[in-house]
């Protein structure tokens, strides 16, 4: 992911699941460029459809879901979901 942060691409980390504390000690390990949140009562997980603590949604630039990766994934996974992410025309609208 740093990778993609480091082409401009924004990333947000945002924990939940566990508490707040450990959260921030999680992203300090592993010296995470990007900013971390702490969503309590799982407010932001719930919004997007997010019920499991290890994985990555994808939101591409419209606010549109794109993909989700759950733990276990590779950095070519997450370049799979991000490419067209950096391609997407805007969503079409509808007339009223």
């Amino acid at each position: 992911m740093k990778g993609a942060y480091d082409k401009g691409i924004p990333i947000i980390g945002i924990g939940f699941q566990d508490s707040e504390k450990n959260v921030i000690k999680f992203a300090e390990e592993l010296t995470m460029p990007w900013p971390v949140v702490f969503d309590d009562g799982t407010k932001i997980g719930k919004t997007y459809g997010v019920s499991f603590g290890a994985g990555t949604v994808f939101v591409d630039k419209y606010g549109i879901i794109s993909g989700m990766l759950v733990a276990g994934f590779t950095e070519e996974d997450m370049n799979g979901k991000i490419k067209p992410m950096v391609e997407a025309t805007p969503p079409a609208v509808q007339a009223e």
